[in-house]
């Protein structure tokens, strides 16, 4: 706050970023040029909004699609893996991933937006409030890989929200073709796997496009309060800057706090953190992470779109849920409702935004910081 109390730094993903800045929360911020350098591409575009760095990147995510199947693994659009995985419900399961979210459902439709063309980040952007309706093919496309010979469809019908390591127990127990998930859901994938199938597991950007199979980028960033000592912006600018070195990125991403376990198989912001001895053996950072390239995620308007989205999308596939667990909903509702009121009194409700974001972070694909 003004007079000091608070918090100094939050960790948030960037898609919050424009509207926190919109609302006066967080500060722009003076980044060490070499540092800066060391960034990955989507990284730094996230920071940044009208060429102003507004905070620190801190960890990458992306959709993968899991496989076995070379064939699979090698497909670059949607009708491709629908060529392979077939068009018609079967008794088994062939694609498993979440869907059930306000947040998810409409971050892989930009996802499928963005690799159906050459728009950039900006007409993407756009695009959350221009869309139209023929954008929603390939999410009905992708929807219906979930589909079941019993009317099932676990990646809609909140199962796979409720219960969020079945996807992967699933994978892991070869009881589906392939998986959709971020990168860290890797980690679930080996620890209920055989160490013989360490080999076979294969990954690719999520082929959710027509055009080009490229991911599109969530960041996760540390941002700092206004009105901040300069001892206390001092400080926090070179803890931000420790938690991008390379070799606290490789720590962080590739489990260094605890050697010989499994990597978190989150992704680093810093592309040296790659060579670190951490990561430079690993098949999986080396073969599938180190040199993707892709767009960042709008870092403004998808808060207040993502609910008008996500019940579009639904309408336009024609999926209605019956007896669904609603918390995630109304969790959403009640984030959304807290952060209409922030105009009419900003500081008031300076703690309460901690909530929105936390709420947020139970939903994406990374936790959250916040130091005080």
């Amino acid at each position: 706050m003004a007079d000091g109390s608070g918090y100094d730094i939050v960790e948030i993903d960037t898609v919050l970023l424009g509207d926190l800045v919109n609302i006066g929360l967080v500060a722009p911020q003076f980044i060490n040029s070499r540092s800066q350098a060391d960034w990955h591409a989507a990284a730094n575009m996230a920071v940044q909004i009208n060429h102003a760095v507004y905070g620190f990147p801190h960890l990458l995510c992306a959709y993968f699609l899991y496989t076995r199947d070379q064939r699979i693994a090698a497909v670059s659009t949607i009708d491709q893996l629908m060529k392979i995985l077939g068009d018609s419900p079967t008794d088994d399961y062939r694609l498993v991933g979440n869907m059930d979210s306000s947040w998810g459902l409409p971050a892989l439709w930009i996802n499928s937006y963005q690799s159906s063309s050459n728009f950039s980040t900006e007409t993407v952007a756009y695009a959350l409030h221009g869309y139209t309706k023929s954008s929603f093919e390939n999410m009905l496309k992708l929807t219906g890989l979930c589909n079941r010979s019993r009317g099932e469809n676990h990646c809609l019908d909140g199962t796979f929200r409720e219960y969020q390591d079945m996807p992967a127990i699933l994978f892991a127990q070869n009881k589906t073709a392939a998986m959709f998930a971020y990168s860290e859901q890797l980690f679930n994938i080996l620890k209920d796997s055989s160490i013989d199938d360490y080999h076979n597991i294969k990954l690719t950007p999520l082929p959710i496009g027509t055009a080009h199979n490229q991911p599109l980028f969530f960041t996760d960033a540390l941002v700092f309060r206004r009105n901040m000592s300069d001892d206390m912006l001092n400080a926090s600018g070179l803890f931000a800057e420790f938690m991008g070195t390379p070799r606290m990125q490789a720590a962080l991403v590739g489990s260094g706090d605890k050697p010989g376990s499994i990597p978190r198989y989150l992704l680093p912001i810093s592309k040296s953190a790659y060579d670190d001895p951490l990561l430079v053996n690993n098949r999986f950072y080396q073969t599938y992470f180190r040199n993707l390239t892709g767009l960042s995620c709008p870092t403004v308007g998808f808060l207040n779109a993502r609910k008008q989205l996500q019940a579009t999308i639904l309408d336009y596939i024609g999926y209605a849920k019956v007896n669904s667990n609603t918390s995630n909903t109304s969790s959403s509702s009640s984030a959304a409702s807290v952060y209409e009121g922030f105009g009419k009194n900003l500081l008031t409700y300076v703690w309460t935004l901690l909530l929105v974001l936390l709420q947020f972070s139970m939903y994406h694909c990374f936790p959250m910081i916040v130091i005080v």
